[in-house]
């Protein structure tokens, strides 16, 4: 898998991860949404990237994730990196996570809940 690939992959993980945790309190907002797509247009900045590629991430926003899936495939990508790494990589996740759920001006339980579940499934 090349450079471009790897990070395709990522921002689709995130974009997931975003998605989950801005619709894990039933409520879907404005900000959110805008910031989600801000950083997936992100995306376009690589230069290399066509229509296509960009559509699929894209169309991330079109379905809907479990936290389950959103774990396992975070578990993928951190897989076979050094604990330091990893462990670089789940903050920056971690810190874009509250950023979602903080954009509303509400911290839900739910989120809250959710937020603790994805961490202990990250031994994180």
């Amino acid at each position: 898998m090349g450079d471009i690939e790897k990070l395709v992959k990522v921002v689709k993980l995130m974009a997931k991860t975003g998605l989950y945790f801005a619709n894990c309190d039933g409520d879907y907002s404005q900000s959110e949404k805008d910031f989600l797509e801000a950083y997936v247009s992100g995306i376009e900045a690589i230069g290399a990237i066509d229509d296509e590629v960009k559509q699929s991430v894209f169309a991330t926003f079109n379905n809907t994730y479990s936290l389950e899936e959103i774990v396992e495939e975070t578990k993928e990508m951190v897989d076979g990196f050094e604990p330091e790494q990893r462990a670089a990589i789940l903050t920056e996740m971690q810190n874009f996570i509250i950023k979602v759920i903080r954009l509303d001006n509400k911290v839900d339980s739910k989120e809250k809940d959710e937020f603790v579940k994805w961490k202990t499934a990250l031994d994180f």
